[in-house]
């Protein structure tokens, strides 16, 4: 476990992301762990009001990028990601391949449900306990798909969609790359050695992606409740600038709207990072 920290001034709440309603379909990609320049950092971060991470300059360990990574941790837990790496082309296959899946009916989605089976990966639909939040007064509305390491756990499992699990599978490779260049900016930014974290705790790390799917929804319901990540590291990318219902509540209680594009994702710590560092970050 990695080393512990000084702890943060008392009566300062810990992160909450939630999601309102999204005005419009589309697939989401989140990941326990896309390359970004459709807007400018600067745009970016006045758009979002989120600061703005260049894992480019992560590699370095004086670089400034390091001290902006700091300062996200420890002020919201949330940050942008761009200059990641991650090819903008397979983010748009992974976009196609998870909308073509949530279109199938639901007689063909249902084939594909998560059970103990394939270790709990798989579809999960409509109503089927998946809440965010235990404050959602009824089931959120969403659809998702579970898929996460081991990468072998879809073999033998028939494909929904030609070149799903492929298609799967490179994308969890290639978030787990990302990841790993994102733990050694948050040991430089922890003050520990650049491999800490690798080292100390992700030998074997248990990550997974999730497709989801947030359709409009009436007065009263929510796609997402608020709540907190209970693992490490989630990057979420969202599919579109115009119909996004994340939000992120800073220390003070005030709630901000973060408005991305589909190549940059939102980098957010859950539980176990605010555990580890002593609640510095």
């Amino acid at each position: 476990m990695p080393s512990s920290a000084p702890a943060r001034s008392e009566g300062v709440s810990p992160p909450v992301a939630t999601a309102r309603p999204v005005e419009a379909e589309g697939p989401k990609v989140t990941c326990a762990m896309p390359n970004g320049d459709q807007f400018s950092d600067a745009s970016l971060r006045s758009k979002s009001k989120l600061r703005v991470v260049d894992v480019s300059q992560l590699r370095e360990t004086d670089h400034a990028a390091v001290a902006t990574l700091r300062r996200a941790c420890e002020e919201t837990g949330f940050f942008l990601v761009t200059r990641h790496g991650v090819p903008h082309d397979l983010l748009d296959r992974i976009f196609a391949v998870s909308k073509k899946f949530f279109d199938l009916p639901d007689q063909e989605k249902l084939k594909h449900t998560s059970s103990e089976k394939t270790g709990w990966r798989g579809f999960n639909p409509y109503g089927s306990g998946q809440n965010c939040s235990l404050a959602s007064p009824r089931p959120e509305v969403k659809e998702t798909f579970y898929c996460g390491e081991p990468p072998s756990a879809a073999e033998g499992i028939e494909e929904p969609v030609e070149g799903f699990y492929q298609e799967l599978r490179e994308y969890h490779s290639a978030l787990l790359e990302l990841s790993r260049v994102l733990l050694r900016g948050l040991s430089l930014a922890l003050e520990l050695p650049a491999e800490h974290l690798e080292n100390v705790a992700f030998q074997q790390p248990v990550a997974k992606v999730l497709l989801a799917r947030y359709p409009p929804t009436e007065k009263g319901d929510l796609s997402c409740g608020s709540h907190t990540d209970c693992g490490f590291l989630t990057l979420v990318c969202q599919d579109s600038s115009e119909a996004q219902g994340l939000q992120v509540q800073r220390a003070d209680g005030s709630w901000l709207s973060v408005k991305t594009d589909r190549y940059t994702f939102v980098g957010n710590l859950g539980d176990l990072a605010q555990r580890w560092t002593n609640d510095v970050f």
